[in-house]
């Protein structure tokens, strides 16, 4: 007799109702023994479940579609696979060779009662899930020459250790205990509602703190709810609110054993339910980012790239119009997509091209290219802020979690992404596209390449009729925010209500501007605090092999780069070479209030660091705190 390997899926981790159990050898005994419309029929109602849509579930509906002789749907099936999941490297490559092994030509006949090989066997059962459980926000990214990073595990966190950190609502004691045999002394836990809340160091939150942390992410919790339509779910969500990102990247490797890329500033684990960032009780914009990841798994675990980040964008820089959390129109992303028109307008995708990536190319893995994934994130944000803008956000979303299953009835049609956007907006895509890139233009002055509108009726395919452009209507309840005071990431409420009236965003002049006067003007718009700065700024060292004290030891310069606008605000940096051979190291710092030289610190040294403390002084003698920063080499 085979012995049954019960596969608990834990997409969330949840017990219970939202945990999925799939009998990953029941499902392969089906196949071996032909009954691929039973496979189908069982997979398909699995997938109606919370967490159901996942990537197992999706590969069985099209192993069964392709023995059952329906090649071309089992085809796209596996490439909707290909493109909505976050894959391995080795799981996409035996996703592909399933796909290409469904081939059109082959007969039906010849396929039923297939029994699956020992190859197709051992894939399956040695398939890892879940797949891309980890979710991670990219920050400003300063050097396009660095590749991009993947996160890796550098130690292995079973699924049984993440299952045993979820807890009932009702459970908050015992949810603390758990978590403090996780974490060191160094970290507090409390709990506030649905959210067990988590600090480093000197930051502890008093009951008032916690409730108040609390009550803004359960705001934005219910509003995921109700606005997109999710089913919730009914475990602790675990929040780390850390101070910098050198206690960030120390809290993944201790918690989740992950090595996290130097660009992220945050990310949301679906196993056991944690959102974990760089921020605190005033600073949620990352944690609300995250909690969209893990919020729309609830429903739609193949949502596509381009929605999953464009709209989890969207709220990192966001504020409250009456009950509905609202996208800021005016944020830090325009200027990576303004920067980008100008320099590296070859690496902004058309419309169409962006809808189609997957995650390799949203990501650039496939182009080794982190600049080009910070500009796909740019740009899936503000298609997010237009669809928003013309009161159509909404309706995209759940015409893209309620479409029509790949099935084989040939009365049931199967919409891609593309289809779905032209059906909601009643317009084809390149239309879609130049009403987008009109108003990036009005907007911010962004100018794209137009695309090339080919001759024929206005309408999409399918009979939808075309509908004329007019005045966008937003959303219930949504005003129109275009006017709104500009938001700096993770904003509060409380300083956008009480912005002064200069900070307001002016309607610019329809002539052409100057690159580098527009920039001015869009970061004359956006105050940063000392820690934001010191955040966003990249610290560089240069090497002079002609300037040397005794035989080995050269020159380094260490010195900040970054917008000058940032720079002006700086009176000192203060340097601490984090190597235990330097004399300052764990004692004291190196200090330049030289500006002219972009508070350059010269030292001499005969080998590499990776890295340096650093804090800042500010003009205004607010201080940031200290941040270990990654060096950049320029030679």
């Amino acid at each position: 007799m085979k012995t049954k390997l019960v596969l608990f899926l834990l997409l969330f981790g949840f017990v219970g109702q939202a945990q999925i159990k799939i009998d990953k050898q029941h499902f392969v005994d089906l196949l071996s023994e032909g009954r691929y419309g039973d496979v189908f029929r069982e997979a398909s109602e699995i997938r109606k479940k919370e967490y159901g849509k996942c990537l197992m579930i999706d590969y069985f509906i099209a192993k069964a579609l392709c023995g059952d002789g329906y090649n071309k749907e089992a085809t796209l099936k596996f490439s909707t696979i290909l493109k909505n999941y976050k894959l391995s490297d080795e799981n996409r490559i035996f996703i592909s060779s399933e796909r290409d092994g469904c081939t059109v030509s082959a007969d039906p006949a010849s396929r039923r009662g297939l029994n699956l090989n020992i190859r197709d066997f051992s894939n399956i059962m040695a398939m890892t899930l879940p797949e891309a459980a980890v979710r991670g926000k990219m920050g400003m990214i300063s050097n396009c020459k660095m590749p991009p990073q993947e996160m890796t595990y550098v130690r292995d966190v079973s699924m049984e250790e993440l299952e045993s950190r979820l807890f009932n609502i009702n459970q908050a004691e015992s949810a603390v205990s758990k978590y403090k045999s996780i974490l060191n002394s160094n970290y507090h836990v409390g709990v506030s509602g649905r959210f067990l809340l988590i600090t480093y160091g000197t930051t502890v939150l008093n009951k008032e703190q916690q409730a108040k942390t609390s009550a803004r992410l359960e705001q934005a919790y219910n509003f995921f709810i109700s606005h997109y339509g999710l089913r919730p779910p009914d475990k602790l969500l675990a929040v780390y609110l850390l101070p910098d990102k050198n206690i960030f990247r120390q809290t993944a490797k201790l918690v989740h054993g992950l090595k996290v890329p130097d660009a992220n500033i945050g990310y949301s684990n679906v196993s056991d339910l944690s959102l974990v960032g760089v921020s605190d009780v005033s600073r949620i914009g990352t944690l609300t980012h995250e909690s969209f990841h893990l919020m729309v798994r609830t429903d739609v675990g193949d949502v596509p790239p381009w929605m999953d980040e464009g709209i989890a964008c969207i709220y990192e820089t966001s504020r409250w119009v009456g009950n509905s959390l609202v996208g800021d129109v005016h944020n830090w992303r325009a200027d990576v997509l303004l920067g980008a028109s100008y320099e590296m307008k070859s690496k902004i995708p058309g419309l169409r091209e962006f809808i189609e990536y997957n995650w390799q190319q949203f990501d650039g893995f496939d182009t080794k290219d982190q600049c080009k994934a910070s500009i796909d994130y740019a740009y899936g944000k503000h298609f997010m802020l237009w669809l928003q803008e013309k009161g159509k956000l909404t309706e995209l979303f759940g015409a893209i979690k309620n479409r029509n299953e790949i099935t084989g009835d040939s009365s049931v049609v199967f919409l891609s992404d593309v289809d779905l956007i032209e059906q909601t907006l009643g317009d084809r895509i390149e239309n879609v596209e130049r009403k987008f890139n009109d108003w990036l233009y009005a907007t911010y002055r962004i100018k794209l390449n137009m695309p090339v509108v080919s001759p024929g009726p206005g309408a999409p395919t399918g009979g939808v009729t075309p509908v004329p452009e007019v005045n966008p209507v937003l959303d219930a309840g949504m005003p129109n925010i275009s006017n709104q005071p500009v938001a700096r990431p993770d904003q509060t409420q409380e300083e956008i209500t009480n912005a002064p009236v200069q900070q307001m965003v002016q309607q610019l002049p329809i002539e052409e501007k100057n690159p580098n006067e527009l920039n001015v003007v869009q970061q004359a718009l956006t105050e940063y605090s000392a820690n934001e700065i010191l955040n966003l700024l990249t610290l560089r060292v240069k090497k002079d092999f002609n300037d040397k004290m005794g035989e080995n030891a050269i020159a380094y310069t260490y010195y900040l780069d970054g917008d000058p606008n940032m720079l002006d605000q700086i009176q000192e940096v203060n340097y601490q070479r984090n190597h235990k051979s330097f004399q300052e190291y764990n004692k004291s710092f190196k200090k330049s209030a030289d500006q002219s030289t972009n508070f350059s610190f010269k030292g001499y040294q005969w080998g590499y660091i990776e890295t340096v403390n650093v804090y800042l002084l500010m003009k205004d003698q607010t201080k940031s705190d200290v941040v270990l920063k990654t060096i950049v080499y320029d030679n």
